[in-house]
């Protein structure tokens, strides 16, 4: 159930999960406006435009680098919003501001999705794609592993988590 959050809660792991095995996965772009808007749809095809994109990694705030939040940052400011620099700024700002859900099947197009390092948002993509069988794909600059810097898309696994990065699923938010 999708919720405004107030300033004083705290982004907790639901633990959620979708039921069953993803298989055969299918591209299916759904109609899904993001609080009326339609602005769903436009953050995903502007977020699929940097697949495959190359840039140095990097934290700081160097021209022609990125990092994950500095990527969402730059889809956002294309789609009209603004949010804060880093992913647990950007979750405190979804809190605030937007829409929040800590559950995985309440994923829509272009929501921002966010994971955890101990109790706090540590990174960040968006949701590209949501097929029929309720699998989630999202775009992100790589943080860590091969080729750190390179924007990828990635299937998620059924809890939330991206293969290979072990960080738990926190949640969703979404303008409104």
């Amino acid at each position: 159930m999708w919720e405004p959050f107030s300033s004083a809660e705290e982004l907790t792991d639901s633990g959620s999960e979708l039921g069953g095995v993803i298989s055969g996965m299918r591209k299916i772009f759904i109609s899904i406006d993001a609080g009326g808007s339609g602005n769903g749809n436009k953050v995903a095809e502007i977020a699929l435009s940097y697949k495959g994109d190359l840039r140095k990694y990097s934290l700081s705030d160097i021209p022609g680098t990125i990092d994950c939040s500095r990527l969402t940052r730059e889809i956002a400011s294309k789609a009209g919003y603004s949010i804060p620099r880093t992913a647990f700024e950007q979750a405190q700002w979804f809190k605030k501001n937007g829409y929040w859900s800590s559950q995985l099947s309440d994923t829509k197009l272009g929501d921002h999705i966010f994971w955890l390092r101990g109790k706090n948002a540590y990174h960040t993509g968006i949701v590209v794609d949501i097929s029929d069988a309720g699998g989630v794909s999202e775009i992100q600059a790589q943080v860590n592993g091969y080729n750190p810097g390179s924007i990828k898309i990635h299937l998620l696994m059924p809890s939330g988590q991206i293969r290979g990065f072990g960080q738990p699923f926190v949640g969703v938010g979404r303008v409104n």
